[in-house]
């Protein structure tokens, strides 16, 4: 059973055999994707996709969850094979629709569209995993809602229910995408803390959002031994904060202060990027021009913020 449910909210990773084919060393009998993705060549699928990210979430190397065949057909195979269908979403079910009046197996009249759900954020809306056939884009995710019942989808398209996943269950708990935790405006705040305003775009796990209202964390979530922080938005589930671990990382930015801005400015100062009258212990000006011509130098994302990923590079944890 899955403990933690972890969302996958950005492209598989280079050579993960779930969205690889057995030929090219996978996992995956689905056919390749059209356009074929370098990394994940079952995409562009949503059938290639689907399949994988059902048997993923159960870590279900044998593939044995769904079959690769036309999308509207999930629903026949999943009673075929005693799994549970639903008309209402949760955590990595499989949501069908059936294209045209018939399941037809030839797919005379349409092949129908599925996906995943990665996160629900009631009965009614849902964030979903996808992939299509013929996509440029190889991967996405999408805030669905169910309004007329049809989850988003065009008329020519039917809803025919959530197949729910058998091995995430009522304790499974909601965990987090840890691939944007890297954020500019990180901020320490403890579970039923309001929070007003942080200035600019914070990374969230559907997109961006801009943080200009009250908010409340609402949930927290252990995920690999350190603890997260989540706010509700109408964006979704926004990470927020790191709060305090062991070992936890401070993020410097723009105007912070104190000792762990001093060293990172002896730092820049030993590599030529800040003059030695920078070591103020204020993240000042110069010691944003400095971080920031460090990054472009160096290759990491120029945000003129010192995280993780910058302070790993600079030796500095």
């Amino acid at each position: 059973m899955v403990k933690t449910f972890v969302p996958r909210l950005q492209k598989p990773e280079k050579g993960n055999p779930y969205y690889n084919t057995v030929d090219t060393g996978g996992s995956s009998s689905a056919i390749k994707g059209k356009p074929t993705d370098s990394d994940a060549n079952v995409l562009s699928n949503c059938v290639g996709y689907a399949f994988g990210r059902f048997n993923e979430i159960g870590e279900n190397k044998k593939m044995s969850y769904l079959m690769p065949i036309n999308a509207e057909r999930f629903y026949d195979i999943a009673l075929q094979q005693g799994l549970t269908i639903e008309q209402t979403p949760s955590l990595g079910a499989c949501i069908v629709w059936q294209k045209g009046p018939t399941r037809d197996p030839s797919g005379s009249d349409g092949a129908g569209h599925v996906a995943i759900v990665e996160q629900v954020i009631n009965d009614g809306e849902i964030i979903t995993s996808e992939s299509g056939w013929g996509c440029q884009t190889p991967f996405w995710t999408q805030t669905r809602k169910k309004a007329n019942g049809n989850w988003g989808a065009g008329d020519d398209y039917k809803f025919l229910g959530f197949i729910k996943h058998p091995d995430v269950t009522a304790s499974t708990k909601p965990g987090t995408d840890t691939s944007k935790l890297e954020n500019p405006y990180l901020v320490r705040l403890d579970k039923g803390t309001a929070i007003y305003s942080i200035i600019g775009t914070v990374a969230t796990e559907c997109g961006t959002v801009t943080v200009s209202t009250k908010y409340t964390i609402v949930e927290e979530t252990i995920l690999k031994d350190t603890k997260y922080g989540k706010l509700k938005s109408g964006a979704g589930w926004v990470v927020v904060e790191k709060i305090d671990v062991p070992g936890a990382v401070t993020v410097m930015k723009f105007g912070d202060t104190g000792a762990d801005v001093l060293k990172l400015q002896k730092k820049l100062i030993s590599l030529g990027y800040l003059h030695e009258s920078g070591a103020t212990s204020t993240f000042d000006k110069l010691t944003l021009c400095a971080v920031t011509g460090y990054q472009l130098q160096t290759g990491l994302l120029v945000d003129g913020v010192c995280g993780p990923a910058t302070q790993k590079s600079l030796a500095l944890i």
